[in-house]
């Protein structure tokens, strides 16, 4: 796992995952963690 991966996962970890099903739920829920959208989307996409 690469360093930014993990860092995506800690900040994702704060997250409050209402549908862990949408993806468009989990990228909503990382962007109120203050996550960038394209940060939102690579966490999504990997």
């Amino acid at each position: 796992m690469s360093n930014d991966n993990m860092a995506l996962l800690a900040s994702a970890s704060y997250a409050d995952f209402k549908d862990i099903k949408n993806t468009k739920s989990i990228q909503d829920a990382l962007k109120n963690e203050k996550m960038f959208a394209t940060q939102a989307t690579k966490f999504t996409d990997t």
